[in-house]
């Protein structure tokens, strides 16, 4: 869930260099888990839900394209956080699924840096999906 605040982060990371913006990203990233699992920690033992993924980072030009990854899983897990510009099938599983990923063609003169979410039931593992911007 977005606050007035996180979209104002969000907003400013926009107006950041492309590298700046990659690397700010990440540290958000593995922020956000890190005090997750650091709070999580303090009352009792960090659940182990197994869940990984074949591949943690997804390249796309700017005119799109499709690829497929596997979820490795001994759990229910769920993809959240799903940009419009990304159709992800299937967003749900459990066991080994092979999940495909596709992106829309990126129109506008801004690279897009969204991450996917994989949920056992907390986050357990994430994909990061750029495309480059259009060729003006």
């Amino acid at each position: 869930m977005h606050t007035e605040n996180s979209l104002t982060e969000y907003d400013m990371i926009a107006k950041l260099s492309v590298g700046y913006r990659k690397l700010l990203s990440y540290l958000l990233t593995v922020l956000g888990f890190s005090s997750t699992f650091v709070f999580e920690s303090c009352y009792g033992p960090i659940p182990n839900y197994d869940v990984d993924v074949s591949e943690d980072n997804l390249h796309f030009p700017a005119q799109g394209g499709a690829a497929s990854v596997d979820i490795y899983s001994a759990t229910d897990w769920e993809i959240v956080r799903i940009p419009d510009y990304v159709y992800v099938n299937p967003n749900s599983g459990s066991d080994m699924t092979k999940v495909t990923i596709k992106v829309e063609a990126n129109t506008t003169a801004v690279e897009r840096c969204d991450t996917l979410y994989i949920m056992a039931p907390d986050p357990a593992c994430y994909i990061i999906v750029t495309q480059d911007a259009a060729v003006e």
